[in-house]
This record gives structure tokens, sequence and C-alpha cells, in this order.
């Protein structure tokens, strides 16, 4: 049987809109997010000094731990829920979207009962130089306490993306980022609440996207409903394999990423300091913004992909992989060109000097 040509050209200009409709709104979204990390850390350091940043930053994998299990959720109840809307199963889409919620909140309730108490033998275990203690302390003690937030606001605005709510998905993001920043400058920069003031701050802007988010539930026309996660005969075992099967390898990714930068953070503290550490801040930063490029040409896949393989469309996902390699390859050219074209202004924004004022 022949394949009409008017018709794949028709079906190819689709997924080409699509996929760069789901791209764009992704790279805003996480551009705009990473940038306000960005920033985040420039405020800490202009109000607060690089022993403060240098604090946070020794934190930061601790606090990321959660952001290890909210992306094996967020990337494995997408994948899952776009196969389950490709096959037209949308009772089994909304069981996955329910019981990834449901997930969310208690393993993020359990990581803010268990984390927050022992913020302080934790900061001293992790920290190599004494005088980041106790920023890291603070820093891990309020923000763990929003664990359940920390989570939903990345499991949300991904689960909505599948129902085309494309623009309420990057509201949350952008509300989260922005929220923050705006907090930070009113708590640090008003108030003069120190590194407390940047954790509450972090923990009011993903409270903020949380309910942003559940504006989703507002809709009138949406495919995704809240069902009885406990009734029995509900498809548990199968949903979890897929979602395992997805979520582990983006799981895996942040793993290595927090085990490195806890061993970066020991070695770098003990050889150099506080400085050190504020310094590789900077660094981290912008490999923070590069990849908010890179992540947004897969993620940008994920639900489209996910409909194609539940309707066995190998083409359109050969054809789909193709784009995103392609893509991949002209961003990674840019970015790498800007890094070594203007290294020192980059560096330069932090406005972080050594003793002798350099």
């Amino acid at each position: 049987m022949k394949t009409d040509p008017a018709s794949f050209t028709r079906n190819s200009r689709t997924l080409l809109k699509k996929y760069f409709g789901f791209f764009l709104s992704l790279a805003i979204a996480a551009i705009l997010l990473q940038f306000t990390t960005v920033v985040d850390s420039i405020i800490v350091g202009q109000f607060l000094g690089p022993t403060a940043m240098a604090g946070v930053r020794v934190a930061t994998p601790i606090v990321n731990i959660l952001s290890i299990l909210a992306t094996f959720l967020a990337i494995g109840a997408t994948s899952a829920t776009s196969i389950a809307f490709g096959k037209r199963d949308p009772q089994k889409a909304s069981y996955i979207f329910t019981l990834t919620l449901f997930v969310g909140i208690i393993v993020g309730v359990l990581f803010a009962v268990i984390v927050a108490p022992l913020a302080t033998p934790i900061a001293n275990a992790i920290s190599s130089d004494p005088t980041t203690i106790e920023y890291a302390a603070t820093y891990i003690r309020i923000v763990a306490s929003s664990g359940p937030a920390l989570i939903l606001s990345s499991v949300i605005p991904m689960m909505i993306r599948i129902d085309g709510k494309t623009k309420l998905s990057m509201a949350v993001l952008i509300t989260g980022g922005l929220g923050n920043v705006a907090f930070d400058l009113l708590f640090m920069g008003v108030f003069k609440m120190g590194v407390d003031g940047s954790a509450i701050a972090t923990d009011v802007g993903l409270v903020a996207a949380v309910l942003v988010g559940c504006l989703y539930f507002l809709y009138k026309k949406r495919m995704l409903r809240i069902v009885n996660v406990l009734k029995k005969g509900q498809p548990l075992k199968s949903s979890a394999k897929v979602i395992s099967k997805s979520g582990l390898p983006g799981a895996l990714r942040t793993i290595f990423l927090v085990i490195s930068n806890l061993i970066i953070n020991l070695v770098i503290g003990k050889q150099v300091g506080a400085i050190g550490i504020a310094l590789w801040t900077v660094f981290s930063n912008v490999q923070l913004l590069g990849s908010a490029f890179f992540s947004s040409v897969g993620q940008a896949l994920m639900p489209i992909n996910g409909v194609l393989y539940g309707e066995k469309d190998y083409g359109g996902l050969r054809s789909m992989f193709k784009v995103a390699f392609y893509l991949l390859g002209i961003l990674i050219v840019i970015l790498v060109a800007i890094v070594e074209i203007i290294p020192a202004q980059i560096i330069g924004i932090f406005n972080i000097v050594d003793s002798d004022g350099r």
C-alpha cells in the first residue's frame, strides 16, 4: 500500500508545528526558571556575600534529592499518560495523574519530616568549610519543609502540558521562578532576613506555582481527572511499571548530579574555602542556563512521542528524533560560542572578589 505524499507532508507539518510549540513554551519557561535561579544566587551574593552564597550552594544537593523524586515522577508519569492517551484510554491517564499527585504529596511530607529536623547534622556532614555550616543548615531546614510543594511544582506543569494546556504550564514555572526572585528582594533587601529570607522566598515561590497549577481543575474541558486510586481493579502495577521505566533514566541523571555536586563542594571547600564554592556556584549557574535549552529539546518530545508510540506510529517517532537531534546540535554550537566569547563578563555580573578585592 502506497503512502499519499500529500498526507505525509501534512502529518509531518502537524508534528513539527506541535513539537516546536511545545519546545518554545518549554524553553521560555525553563530559561526563565533557570534565570531566576541564577538571579537568586546573584541576590544572595550581593546582599549577604560569597560565604552565604557558598552556604546555599552546599545545601543545594540535599534539596536536590527532592528534585530526583520529582524528576522520576514527572518524566515517568508524563510518558505513561501520553501512552495512555495514544491508546485512547483517558481513564488510565487520569489514574496515573492522580496516583502521581498522591505519591508526590506523601514523599514530600516524609522528606520534610525526616530532613528538616536533621538539618544541622546534615550541614555539618556535607560542609568542608565551617563558615558555611550555619547558612547551609538554615537553608536545608526551611526549604525541606516545603517538600510537597517542590515535587508538585515540577509534576503539575508537565502533566497538564500533555492535555494541551501549555500556557498554564508555562505560567506555573514562571510563577515559581519570578515569585522566588521577588520575595528574595523583599525578604533580604527590605526586611534584611538573610539566608532565612532566601529560603522562605523559595518556599513561597513553590507554593505560588502549585496554586497556579491548581487552576487546571477549573477548566471544564480537560482530560485528566482526579479518580479513586485505592479502588479495586485499578491498574496500579502496570502504571507503576511504565512510570518507573520512563522516569528512571531522568532520575539517574539527577542522582549523578547530586553526587558530583556533593563531592565537588567538599573538594573545593577543603582546597580553596568558601570563595571557591562561590565561584563554582557561578559556573554551575551558567551550566543551568545551558541545560534549560537541552532539556527542553527532550521534554518537548515526550508528549508527542508518547502518543505516537501508543498509536504505533514508528515512522513519526523516527522523524521526531531526527528533528530533536539536529536542533540539539545547533543549540550546543550557539551556547558554546557565547561562553567562549564573553566568559569574563559572565563571571563579572556575580561581583565575587577575593580577600585582596580582585
